[in-house]
């Protein structure tokens, strides 16, 4: 017996209410355009003021979202958009109403660093052959900023690459790197006094405490035998309040328990919809062998250091 089969019995699904379908406002140009002004704001600190740096830096993370958004948007995704992260980089917000493949989620995700890994090299050996200053520090910029992103980093393109290569929840791959990453980079403060530096530890360590909550949620779902591997469109009424009764402690506030305000009803179901969402895991149809999973990941590999190589070779 599956654990899962009560959670996949439709004999009593007219037991249970229509889930509540919360559709997202869109974002008008005036937020999009003041969120906008104020990461740019930032940058402008952390860069202190170098309008050229910061004007490098941007492109590079545009390129490299563009290649994620290009191939999303062929790839039918709903809802695709670019928006703005401090400290990070671009992030792209989006919703599929199909399954994707696993060839297609490869495709999409090695479509961010390797163009700029690609443009990085080309700068550098023209850069360096022509003693162009500018070109090589764009140059540096897109390499630097694309092999981190190969990284198996929750939020990078490294830590998705891990998730669907794996086939599992991969929390105790996020978990190591999540910790090395941060030690690397506190010793990197210390001893460059780029005290700075300081705040992306910090926001690795909170996005670690996310990730461990997470696991917990997901774990005490399976125990139930509730199937948190789907997506949110693939739930029917009987899954998604299963679901959302077994997250009541996490995702809904005492403020609005009693409350019959429709507006309020609303945003409370916002609210509930986007927690659910994030536990959710709707991965890849598996269409490759296993050999062919095997050979990407040598790719994965290769693509990290190649560039490191060349690196060795420029200095």
């Amino acid at each position: 017996m599956n654990k899962y089969d009560y959670f996949y019995d439709e004999s009593d699904l007219g037991n249970y209410p229509p889930k509540p379908e919360v559709q997202n406002a869109p974002k008008g140009l005036v937020n999009i355009s003041l969120n906008f002004v104020f990461y740019i704001l930032i940058y402008l600190f952390l860069f202190q003021g170098d309008l050229k740096l910061l004007s490098a830096v941007l492109m590079v993370m545009f390129v490299h979202e563009f290649g994620h958004f290009f191939w999303m948007r062929k790839f039918n995704y709903k809802e695709s958009r670019l928006f703005f992260i401090p400290f990070m980089n671009l992030f792209i917000s989006s919703t599929s109403n199909e399954q994707i493949t696993l060839k297609e989620k490869l495709f999409l995700l090695f479509s961010g660093p390797i163009p700029g890994i690609f443009f990085g090299i080309i700068m550098l050996y023209f850069g360096n052959k022509n003693s162009h200053e500018s070109l090589i520090q764009l140059g540096w910029i897109f390499l630097v900023w694309n092999l981190i992103n190969l990284i198996p980093l929750d939020t990078l393109d490294g830590g998705a690459l891990a998730e669907c290569l794996s086939n599992v929840n991969d929390y105790t791959i996020k978990l190591i790197t999540t910790i090395v990453t941060t030690c690397l980079v506190v010793v990197y403060a210390l001893l460059s006094k780029s005290f700075l530096t300081l705040i992306i530890p910090v926001f690795l360590l909170m996005r670690l405490r996310s990730l461990k909550h997470l696991h917990e949620i997901r774990y005490k779902l399976d125990n139930k035998g509730i199937n948190w591997r789907t997506s949110f469109l693939l739930l029917n009424n009987k899954q998604y309040w299963m679901l959302r009764k077994e997250m009541s402690d996490e995702i809904e506030p005492n403020i609005f328990a009693n409350s019959d305000s429709s507006i309020t009803k609303e945003i409370l179901n916002t609210f509930v919809n986007r927690q659910i969402k994030s536990v959710l895991l709707n991965g890849p149809y598996i269409d490759i062998s296993k050999r062919g999973i095997t050979l990407t990941i040598v790719f994965w590999l290769l693509a990290f250091i190649g560039p490191l190589f060349f690196i060795f070779l420029l200095i």
